[in-house]
């Protein structure tokens, strides 16, 4: 497969899953039934670290650390909006868990916390992400016509 025709393909994935990524937003802010939101947030999750990776080996492969976050500031601010403090912490305890630092293990006692969601409320910023994303395929997929 050529490099312009996988760039092609890698953009419009992501561009659908980070709509995928707005709609489970936004429909976590109906009054949308556990039952239903609850397999749909699972598969956000995984989404999620599929962008937290993609992040992470940019982030490798960017030889100047200033350039990383002027370009993907926006992808760092869209990923740290769709963690929720409920995920945050059960990932800390998770750490905990494997390391053994009982200090870790003591944030599992911070109920009112984990019920809070981090940054939920800048769905916009989802938004700005996708539509850049969009941008990126459309003007990929144009390049090969």
């Amino acid at each position: 497969m050529e490099h312009k025709e996988f760039k092609k393909w890698y953009l419009i994935v992501s561009f659908i899953l980070s709509l995928y990524l707005v709609v489970v937003t936004i429909l976590g802010f109906t009054p949308i039934s556990k039952e239903v939101l609850a397999p749909l947030d699972r598969i956000a999750y995984y989404i999620l670290w599929f962008f937290i990776a993609e992040l992470i080996v940019i982030f490798f492969i960017t030889k100047d650390v200033r350039r990383f976050f002027k370009e993907q500031w926006l992808s760092i601010l869209a990923v740290g909006t769709s963690i929720s403090i409920t995920q945050f912490m059960e990932a800390v305890v998770g750490i905990g868990s494997l390391t053994g630092i009982k200090a870790f293990k003591g944030i599992k006692s911070f109920k009112a916390i984990k019920s809070m969601k981090m940054f939920k409320a800048t769905k916009s910023v989802k938004v700005a992400k996708s539509y850049k994303i969009g941008k990126k395929a459309s003007n990929a997929v144009k390049e090969k016509e």
